[in-house]
């Protein structure tokens, strides 16, 4: 998959939806690894409750701001992962 100009690799390392337990990981060659770790329950008065830890490792020392940089991203981006979330419950539900 591309991201950005490099390429990167995907693994679904945990897949369990019954659950709400969904686990990436992906890397970038002498660039970075990333674990996603996704949780999902019900939220009262709101639909879903979504937490999201990241894991970055930097697989080389000139990466480490940029590491610190999308870890600052990475704590912003909560409700974009709430909204996406809820978005594909809302259009597979209604199916």
């Amino acid at each position: 998959m591309k991201h950005g100009s490099h390429e990167s690799t995907w693994i679904t390392t945990i897949f369990e939806p019954e659950k709400g337990h969904i686990q990436h990981v992906y890397f970038i060659p002498e660039i970075t690894a990333v674990l996603i770790d996704i949780h999902l329950s019900p939220a009262p008065h709101s639909g879903t409750h979504v937490h999201v830890r990241y894991q970055r490792t930097a697989l080389s020392a000139g990466m480490n701001n940029h590491i610190r940089e999308q870890g600052d991203k990475d704590a912003k981006s909560a409700e974009e992962w709430r909204t996406a979330i809820e978005s594909y419950f809302q259009k597979h539900e209604s199916k």
